[in-house]
């Protein structure tokens, strides 16, 4: 399904999350990213949606998980 510029504004106004955006036009995440990156550089003011909360990854707990599972393979 093609999307007209006017339309891709329309759902990316009103939609809450960039996956939201992925969902209501059939685009895929880095088709999106880069429509609005192209449309904010025409001088479009997108609203920029909030980042998903990432925590901290805890490395000591991953290499200490990496390493008792490698110790278990033959």
């Amino acid at each position: 399904m093609k999307i007209s510029p006017e339309e891709f504004v329309k759902i990316w106004q009103t939609s809450n999350y960039k996956a939201e955006v992925c969902n209501r036009t059939g685009m895929r995440d880095g088709a999106v990213n880069s429509r609005a990156a192209l449309y904010r550089h025409m001088g479009v003011p997108l609203k920029k949606f909030q980042q998903a909360s990432r925590k901290k990854l805890d490395v000591e707990a991953l290499k200490q998980l990496a390493e008792s599972l490698e110790k278990k393979q033959p």
